[in-house]
Parts: structure tokens; C-alpha cells; sequence
């Protein structure tokens, strides 16, 4: 492997290795650099919902509810979103969720106007005690995007790509990190037991199950965003549409059924894979909501 250093000097160095793992996060440029070796990789698979969100601190005040956090989720109708969420130092993290238009802004009165404009006003109300510890600060760039090196006819010994230089997601589901925690269990279990030689020769085996880690985080994020009209990027099939119908009714349930918020979040939190949603238990559950 060759390193450059950073600066206008910019010495090199060679480093000898049998695996190069790439986490480079989302400015990546392996895809570029693969092309320079002859290793073409297929063009990212991209799902942009134009979804935006701003968050901001608060403490928490003495009298709370008595939930512990809260989730108001948007829907085609009123695409706005809020989230509650209890930290360390008796604090909240809140975070306002909005797609296209509908994006949070971060000044204070248009903050807190746009907080009291969402589907219920639980959220709004809770922020009338609580004291605010910063200013809101926003987030733009929410493209889901995976560029399927598994695919590429050609890849070098030695190489894996991981994170968010592999595939990131719309991050206001949470699962960068878990997926790239899956990532990494995948790793030691190609190289566990083996020489440096045959690491470096299973690259691509390596390639392709980290490449699986990815496929049910992304079903969750690119199946949500693409219900809304101002998604760019390929539109679900028939399948696709079904599947959305049918997480549409275990989320329904889910806000008053227990058994259905914890199958629910059990599939978010990537703890259960999204087929666990399809059990008797759960879909006798999901019917009746719509009953």
C-alpha cells in the first residue's frame, strides 16, 4: 500500500499489507481510484428522499412525562418528524425531521414553529418546560447511496471497502454505526485462522459478505423514503409497494400495541432482521389497525 502524507510536500511512503481495509467514510474516493487500477465498479445506487434535520439540546425539566422518549413519525400527508431522546447530564437531544420542503429550519421561532406543526403536539408541549442548551444546528446531505464493489469484475488482492465509503444511509435512522459494527464481525470471521496470503486472496469473498451486512438497513431506509413524491431515484415495484403497505400497518400498531413497537424497533435498531415483522404474532396485530 502507498501513503501520501498530507501538505504541500505530499512525501510518499510504501507499507507492506495483506488486507487494506477502506473506511473512508462518505468523501471517498476508492471508487475513482479502483477505475485508475482498471477495476471499474457499477455506478451508486442512489435514493434521495431530500430529507433534512435539526437538532438541538435541552434539559430536561423536573416535571417530565412519563415517557421516556418519543418518536412522532411524518407520513406522505405531513412529512414532519420529531424525535426526544434522553442523554447523560439530565438532557435531551431533540431533533426535527422534514422532507423537500418541509425541512427544519434552525433560527429559534421558526425552530419551535415548526416543532408545534407536526402531527400531534406531544412534542411541542414537552418543550414548553425544558430549557434549551443550544442553538439548533442542521443536516442536509441524507442521500442514500451504495456502490456495489461486489459487483465489480475485477478487484484486487488485498482490498476491502467498508462504512460509509461502501454504502451510507439516510442517517436519521441510526444505523451507520451498527452496520458497520456488523461489518467488522464479518471481517474477523473471513480472516479468523488464516495466513496473510490467503487473507489477501479472499478479498472479494471478504468484499461480499460485508456487502450483505448492508441489505436489510438498507431495505428499512430506502423502503421509508421512498413513499414520499419528492424521492429521486427508482420507484418500488409491486413488491415494493406492498412491503411499504404492509410496515405502514405494523406501524400503525405499533404506536398502542407493545408487542408490535417492540418487533418494530427491534427491526429499526437492526436487533431483528425486517422478515420477524411477517410472524403470526405480529401480522394478526398489523391487520387489525386497519380493520
Amino acid at each position: 500500500m502507498r501513503l501520501r502524507e498530507r501538505g504541500g510536500a505530499g512525501r510518499q511512503t510504501t507499507l507492506p499489507s495483506a488486507l487494506v481495509v477502506v473506511a473512508t467514510g462518505r468523501s471517498s474516493r476508492t471508487a475513482e481510484w479502483l477505475l485508475r487500477l482498471g477495476c471499474a465498479v457499477p455506478e451508486p445506487e442512489r435514493i434521495d428522499a431530500h430529507l433534512g434535520y435539526s437538532s438541538r439540546y435541552y434539559r430536561r425539566p423536573a416535571a417530565g412525562g412519563s415517557w421516556r422518549a418519543m418518536y412522532l413519525q411524518g407520513n406522505t400527508e405531513v412529512p414532519r418528524g420529531g424525535v426526544i431522546v434522553p442523554i447523560d447530564g439530565d438532557r435531551w437531544l431533540v431533533t426535527l425531521i422534514g422532507q423537500g420542503e418541509h425541512q427544519p429550519p434552525v433560527e429559534e421561532a421558526a425552530w419551535l414553529d415548526f416543532a408545534s406543526s407536526l402531527r400531534s403536539a406531544e412534542l411541542s408541549d414537552a418543550l414548553d418546560g425544558a430549557e434549551p442548551l443550544s442553538d439548533a444546528v442542521a443536516f442536509r446531505a441524507t442521500a442514500n447511496e451504495w456502490t456495489h464493489f461486489e459487483r465489480a469484475k475485477r478487484w484486487p488482492r488485498g482490498l476491502v471497502v467498508t462504512g460509509d465509503a461502501l454504502c451510507r444511509f439516510n442517517p436519521v435512522y441510526g444505523h451507520g454505526m451498527t452496520v458497520a459494527a456488523l461489518q467488522a464481525q464479518a471481517i474477523g470471521a473471513q480472516v479468523a485462522g488464516r495466513e496473510p496470503a490467503e487473507i489477501a486472496e479472499r478479498a472479494r469473498e471478504t468484499q461480499r459478505a460485508v456487502a450483505r451486512c448492508v441489505k436489510a438497513a438498507w431495505l428499512i431506509a430506502t423502503g421509508e423514503d421512498c413513499r414520499y413524491a419528492s424521492t429521486d431515484g427508482p420507484r418500488p415495484g409491486a413488491l415494493g409497494r406492498i412491503q411499504q403497505d404492509y410496515l405502514a400497518r405494523v406501524l400503525a400498531a405499533a404506536n398502542t400495541d407493545p408487542v408490535a413497537s417492540a418487533a418494530f424497533f427491534a427491526v429499526l435498531s437492526l436487533n431483528r432482521r425486517p422478515e420477524t415483522l411477517l410472524t403470526p404474532r405480529v401480522a394478526v396485530r398489523a391487520t387489525r389497525r386497519r380493520q
